[in-house]
Formats: C-alpha cells, sequence, structure tokens
C-alpha cells in the first residue's frame, strides 16, 4: 500500500522516501501522499492497527518524527474512508480520531516551536488536515453520515488551534 502512481507511468514507491521527500513529492503534485490501508474487513486489520500503535507509541521518540507519522497515518485512514463501505465506518473513524488526538497534542509542544523541522512538520499536517477535511467533505455529500460530520469538525477545530499557534509563533 506504499505506491502510489503520480503518473500512470511513473508509480512512486513511498515507502523508501524521507518525510522530507514526500512533502516535497506533495508539493510540487498536489497529490495525495497516502493511499488507503487494510480495509477493517480484512482479517489482518489488527495487525495493521497493532503495527501503527506500537510504532507511534514505542518506536518514534522525537516529536517532530511523531508528528509527521501520525499526519501520514491519518491521511491514510481519509483515503480508508473513501474506499470503504458504511459497515467499516466506526472502525476508521476510532482510529482517524486518535491520530487526529495525536496531531492536536503534538501541535502545542515546544520541540514542535522550536526547530525549523518542527514548524515546517507542523505546516505540512495543516495543509494534510485541510486536505482530509476536503475529502470528507466529498465522501460525507455523497454518503451523508454523523460520524464523518463530526470527523470534519474536529478537523476544523484543529486545524484553527494549529492556525493560532503559528499566527502566534510567527508574531514572536
Amino acid at each position: 500500500n506504499a505506491w502510489m502512481t503520480h503518473s500512470s507511468t511513473h508509480p512512486v514507491d513511498f515507502s523508501k522516501m524521507s518525510f522530507e521527500e514526500i512533502r516535497i513529492f506533495h508539493e510540487g503534485t498536489g497529490a495525495q501522499i497516502v493511499p488507503a490501508g487494510i480495509a477493517p474487513r480484512n482479517p489482518f486489520y489488527i495487525f495493521d492497527r497493532a503495527g501503527e500503535w506500537l510504532l507511534l507509541k514505542f518506536f518514534v521518540r522525537d516529536p517532530v518524527k511523531k508528528l509527521e507519522r501520525a499526519t501520514l497515518l491519518s491521511q491514510e485512514k481519509v483515503a480508508e474512508f473513501s474506499e470503504a463501505d458504511e459497515s467499516s465506518y466506526d472502525a476508521i473513524n476510532a482510529q482517524l480520531k486518535s491520530y487526529l488526538d495525536m496531531i492536536q497534542q503534538l501541535f502545542v509542544l515546544n520541540e514542535i516551536d522550536t526547530t525549523e523541522e518542527g514548524q515546517a512538520a507542523r505546516s505540512f499536517a495543516l495543509r494534510a488536515l485541510r486536505s482530509e477535511q476536503d475529502q470528507l467533505m466529498t465522501i460525507a455529500q455523497n454518503n451523508p453520515k454523523e460520524i464523518i460530520s463530526a470527523t470534519i469538525a474536529k478537523l476544523v477545530s484543529l486545524q484553527e488551534s494549529g492556525q493560532k499557534i503559528e499566527t502566534s509563533n510567527e508574531s514572536k
């Protein structure tokens, strides 16, 4: 699931790219960075979730790297919404909300504010959140479901708090 097609003849393997390379690719193409992962109906979904949880809780210690990874995982969950049927929405939404909560907690850490890498990661996360909001709004038009509306509201709130932090840091 690490593959994404930039054009019909040039597939891109994001699993071998650094975060900086992914960010530059995304800014250059405006493409969605992360394709959908394993669907909740897949018997291996539990292993996918466990791997993501272990990665974020135990293996990624640096707050900047954690923000980058949580952003990419939240994008994967939004991509899963677009490919899922309604029976999978609750499972995908629960995981998406946990990544959004983590992003919100990471936005306010000093380690994010004091480094250029942290500020770039927060800016990238804010752009990704706007993209996720747009994608979910499109899905909600075709599938009006309260769960998607609540997640969109959380995305909007998170973007507003992130923008306030960026604005206050720029005025310092």
